[in-house]
């Protein structure tokens, strides 16, 4: 836990409220979680692409039927296609730089999710509101923690990415035990 996000923590714990595991998510994981998106702009610009070679090639439009040099007609197209990869690398390096400023914390009290950013958000979840917890992958590697809830905020958080997912599950269902309906 890097020390900007230590001392966040430590300030938000209640008094006697005891800190009993804390883990970063995987980047990488976070970062699949955009890929249909990254894949939507992908195969829009592969589709325009192509109906602008097809218009193309079969004199349907020409750059010239558009007062356009040749020339310009396909910086624009050019500049498109590459406004697209610009947007899906700004997405995946806002995601990839998200997930390193962020931290999970289960306590004794409560789950919570910080982030260290300019708005130090942070989601806490107390145990008497959790209903079900589930871990979704494989748990011998990364995988992600889904908390269910009656609270009205948050009804479902993910704890995405973490190397020890059945022990986080395990920590949340101990501390809420009585209040879970399994």
């Amino acid at each position: 836990m890097n020390f900007e996000l230590q001392r966040l923590v430590e300030s938000k714990l209640k008094p006697g409220e005891k800190l009993l595991w804390s883990g970063s998510p995987d980047p990488k994981c976070i970062m699949k979680q955009s890929l249909p998106v990254v894949m939507l702009i992908a195969l829009a610009s592969i589709a325009s692409l192509t109906v602008c070679f097809l218009l193309y090639v079969f004199k349907v439009l020409a750059p010239e039927d558009l007062a356009l040099n040749a020339t310009i007609f396909y910086l624009l197209v050019g500049s498109l296609i590459l406004g697209d990869a610009l947007c899906c690398f700004v997405l995946l390096r806002s995601r990839y730089i998200g997930a390193q400023r962020t931290l999970y914390v289960v306590t004794s009290d409560r789950v919570l999710i910080v982030k260290c950013d300019k708005s130090n958000d942070i989601v806490s979840l107390a145990y008497e509101n959790v209903k079900d917890v589930q871990v979704f992958g494989e748990k011998a590697r990364k995988a992600s923690v889904a908390i269910t809830s009656d609270d009205t905020y948050y009804p479902r958080i993910s704890l995405v990415g973490i190397s020890d997912a059945s022990t986080v599950e395990g920590l949340i269902r101990r501390y809420s035990s009585g209040k879970l309906g399994n």
